[in-house]
């Protein structure tokens, strides 16, 4: 059974019939010249009848594929902008490029520094079933460390893009998914996870929340687009690998540069100033806490969770998760100097933050050829 099939509470109907690749976006914007509808003068409701048009909002902008939606966190000239149904990776890049193309039309000025505006990313997980979600998860939280640290300094710490590290009750809310009829877990506490998934429950979609809100700079258009393909990466990888602890046995027995030369650097380029050893080995523990000591079914590949005569699943305590954590720190930091791969980090040119710890340098074939020579043998498989 799709892991969408235990949700019949609450799931929008049409969700049960898609299948494959999906993605929504979300883009709150704040600024000026911001084309929009006169919300003033119509709905709010995104389920009601379009607002009435007005000319003087320059609504006659907004590309077909995007609805603009009354956002009352935001301010000004605040406008949330959302898919208007889940497209593919091709069209979502698309779609993207008219919103941009939007506002370069209209003179628009966006305020790309302002805490109330964001980027939100769903990825369709409604035809999978719990073991692919569980490898989902289990390889962002392999990867979330490092994705944050090319995100502006706006998102690091932002209570509503709450990452593991600061909210590792997180993890122990994933295991319930798991370890529990999902249909008796309260999501509503998983709301503002940077990966969140109270989407699931209602879209079947996991939801990506870390995006900064957009800029009328080119590199945070390209950016966006690239989270995109990040993400539809991770759901292609959670596909073909139903089995999360096997997947991260293997992805241990590799090592990090390997494993982060084929799922980051491709779209974020090399980090500098980030030990990518000390967050694959953080971020191993956290992924084996949450998919450990289940009885993960290749074929049909559907949980025993969903039989009610198993047990729940017994969960990890925060404090022996955090003591980990500390002890793995601990030990790297007693390992002598590892050798480094020398690798020139360059800024692109039209970086749209600064933050003095790391730069990102665009991917090329010759970069990721001479982490792979460099590598260990029985790392790069």
């Amino acid at each position: 059974m799709p892991f969408n099939g235990i949700f019949t509470k609450g799931v929008i109907p049409y969700i049960a019939s898609l299948s494959g690749t999906l993605f929504g976006v979300e883009i709150e914007a704040e600024g000026k010249n911001i084309p929009r509808p006169d919300f003033e003068e119509g709905s709010e409701d995104p389920d009601d009848d379009e607002p009435m048009r007005n000319d003087e909002f320059r609504e006659d902008l907004i590309p077909e594929r995007w609805r603009p939606v009354k956002e009352h966190s935001l301010r000004g000239e605040g406008v949330e902008y959302v898919f208007r149904k889940p497209y593919t990776l091709e069209e979502s890049l698309e779609t993207i490029d008219e919103l941009q193309q939007m506002f370069i039309k209209a003179d628009s000025w966006l305020n790309g520094e302002s805490t109330r505006t964001s980027t939100h990313i769903h990825v369709n997980m409604s035809d999978c079933r719990a073991g692919n979600i569980a490898t989902f998860l289990a390889t962002y939280l392999l990867l979330e460390e490092m994705l944050f640290s090319v995100l502006p300094p706006i998102r690091q710490k932002n209570l509503f893009c709450l990452r593991t590290r600061h909210a590792p009750a997180t993890l122990l809310f994933w295991r319930q998914l798991f370890g529990l009829n999902p249909a008796g877990v309260d999501n509503t506490n998983l709301r503002y996870s940077a990966l969140s998934v109270t989407s699931l429950f209602k879209y079947g979609s996991l939801e990506f929340r870390g995006g900064q809100g957009p800029s009328m700079d080119p590199g945070y258009w390209a950016f966006i687009k690239n989270l995109v393909r990040f993400f539809g990466n991770l759901r292609e990888t959670a596909i073909t690998n139903p089995m999360p602890v096997d997947f991260l046995e293997k992805l241990q027995a590799r090592g990090p540069h390997s494993f982060y030369a084929e799922y980051f650097h491709p779209f974020f380029g090399a980090v500098a100033g980030v030990s990518e050893f000390r967050l694959f080995e953080r971020g191993m523990v956290s992924a084996m806490t949450l998919v450990k000591d289940i009885q993960w079914n290749e074929e049909p590949a559907v949980l025993s969770m969903f039989d009610p005569s198993v047990d729940a699943v017994e969960a990890p305590t925060l404090s022996t998760l955090e003591q980990t954590w500390s002890e793995i720190d601990a030990l790297i930091d007693s390992y002598e100097p590892l050798p480094t791969i020398a690798v020139p980090i360059t800024p692109p040119a039209q970086a749209y933050w600064t933050w003095e710890t790391a730069s990102v340098s665009p991917p090329s074939p010759s970069y990721y050829e001479s982490i792979l020579a460099s590598l260990p043998p029985e790392e790069s498989n």
